[in-house]
């Protein structure tokens, strides 16, 4: 974490540098709420420094969120959220076709898994249905030749 800075108040907007005391030789708390200092009354120093330290505190909350539900979700698939429907992804697991991991209540599956099963089971393709037997006749006959 970023060494903790104190904050200036600019010696123009109370008329007179501030006091030093003994309190300035401790070690720097972050601002609370009620004790901040207003942004008008700050160094442009130490405006930059909270504008810094407020962009890394919103990455860091993006970024403890995306790790917690949005990257490493989209890896996995659960039983709920699968294409398969909830019991065919169940039985594939229990049956061993699929590998598993049980998290909880939820049986996940690697997306990369899930796939490689549905690509090699696709559903065979339809064959439109055509009055003309003649024409089929005709068309198996000319392929036989």
């Amino acid at each position: 974490m970023a060494s903790m800075v104190r904050y200036v108040v600019h010696p123009d907007a109370r008329g007179a540098a501030p006091r030093r005391s003994a309190l300035a030789k401790q070690p720097a708390r972050p601002l609370q709420a009620a004790h901040a200092v207003p942004p008008a009354r700050l160094t442009p120093e130490a405006r930059a420094d909270r504008a810094m330290r407020t962009i890394v505190s919103a990455i860091d909350e993006l970024i403890a969120a995306r790790l917690a539900g949005g990257f490493a979700a989209s890896e996995w698939v659960d039983q709920c959220s699968s294409p398969l429907g909830r019991r065919r992804h169940l039985a594939l697991v229990r049956s061993g076709v699929l590998r598993g991991v049980k998290e909880g209540r939820r049986v996940l599956v690697r997306r990369s898994d899930l796939d490689a099963y549905l690509a090699g089971h696709r559903p065979p393709p339809t064959i439109e249905r055509d009055d003309d037997v003649e024409g089929m006749i005709r068309a198996i006959a000319g392929g036989i030749r």
